[in-house]
């Protein structure tokens, strides 16, 4: 899967971590998308979704040694692998991985108002 175009893989992979317990009915259960919304305003700003692809970093790093490898991102296309190690070491930082996810923050954000809609994430 490229880069661009995969805001909702990215916040969904994030969120399924956050989403409560399971015994909750669904109705009571928050979508992944109201989870990244901390201020509940509707709306993802730049802010939020740092602080969302942030802890996805760290769920994903399964070896805990502060990098991302191909093996540890399997939506994440080669291509767009090699695209983002910006160092061509093999590995993503934080900081590799953060640029490259906002490249799809800021392809899905249409209006270009520094935030993503419900509408904005889920067209992508």
């Amino acid at each position: 899967m490229r880069w661009v175009g995969i805001v909702m893989t990215a916040l969904s992979i994030g969120f399924m971590m956050f989403d409560t317990p399971g015994h909750l009915a669904a109705a009571e259960t928050p979508s992944a998308y109201d989870l990244s919304d901390k201020n509940g305003d509707g709306r993802i700003d730049r802010e939020e979704y740092h602080r969302r692809m942030t802890d996805v970093f760290f769920m994903t790093d399964t070896d805990k040694d502060s990098h991302l490898t191909m093996h540890e991102l399997s939506d994440v296309s080669e291509t767009g692998f090699k695209a983002a190690d910006r160092n061509h070491d093999g590995k993503l930082s934080l900081s590799e991985y953060i640029n490259a996810r906002f490249k799809t923050f800021y392809a899905a954000d249409h209006d270009q108002d520094g935030m993503l809609s419900r509408e904005e994430a889920k067209n992508q």
